[in-house]
């Protein structure tokens, strides 16, 4: 018998005594989980064949978890939205599976400047063959301006239907770890029409901060410099936009 469940929409945020539910709509088309705790093994998603669109955030934890509620449907999702917290220690992140369907990724994540390299992230870019448009946004949980590496060798992975790129939270110069994401995205993004690169967020949203307008102005200035001058190695009729 087929479930009289109508819903197309649902949403569970911070539910942290649930202890299990399981998901049976074939109607839904839109999923999202932001919370931490009881999910990790409370949510099960059985029935939802008309699912293409999904968030899911956890704020400590891993969120190899998160994937496995939707490992059945994948194949069909559109767009994904996931948020991640690679501040706190070196999370090993889910073998990622192959997204076929996929147009529309987002990726939020909560780092420092000396922690995991964002390349770790790059496989699942690299697994979804046919996306349109990503969506990266660094929030700086912690930022040490004397920190320093040699930058990791980026691999060679063309992007042959990605046209959009957004990147906010960028700091480029003293900061490697968003310098090689970008590298990544400039080499590998063959056809790539468009990419956003917002330099001010770090400036407004971290509490690390300087709160002087002058030395703020000075900071968004070589930012603007040293993203001009990544954007000149962008593919030949990419547009780039510097905010």
């Amino acid at each position: 018998m087929d479930s009289p469940l109508r819903l197309k929409s649902l949403q569970i945020s911070e539910c942290n005594k649930l202890v299990m539910v399981k998901i049976s709509a074939p109607n839904l088309v839109s999923f999202t989980y932001e919370g931490v705790g009881p999910y990790r093994c409370g949510i099960s998603m059985i029935h939802a064949p008309s699912l293409v669109k999904v968030h899911l955030g956890e704020d400590f934890e891993c969120i190899t978890k998160s994937f496995m509620a939707i490992k059945n449907y994948f194949s069909q999702l559109v767009t994904l939205s996931i948020g991640l917290n690679l501040h706190e220690r070196t999370i090993k992140l889910p073998e990622f599976p192959e997204f076929t369907s996929l147009k529309d990724l987002s990726l939020t994540v909560v780092i420092r400047s000396n922690g995991q390299s964002l390349l770790d992230l790059t496989s699942l870019i690299e697994r979804s063959p046919f996306l349109h448009c990503f969506t990266f946004q660094i929030i700086w949980k912690y930022f040490m301006p004397n920190f320093t590496r040699n930058m990791l060798n980026i691999n060679e992975s063309p992007h042959r239907c990605l046209k959009l790129v957004k990147f906010s939270g960028f700091i480029g110069l003293a900061s490697v770890i968003d310098t090689e994401l970008a590298m990544y995205l400039i080499q590998n993004a063959v056809v790539l029409d468009k990419f956003i690169l917002d330099v001010e967020k770090e400036a407004n949203q971290s509490r690390y901060a300087v709160s002087d307008p002058e030395k703020i102005a000075k900071k968004l200035e070589a930012r603007r410099d040293h993203a001009l001058q990544l954007g000149a190695q962008l593919p030949p009729g990419a547009e780039l936009i510097v905010m």
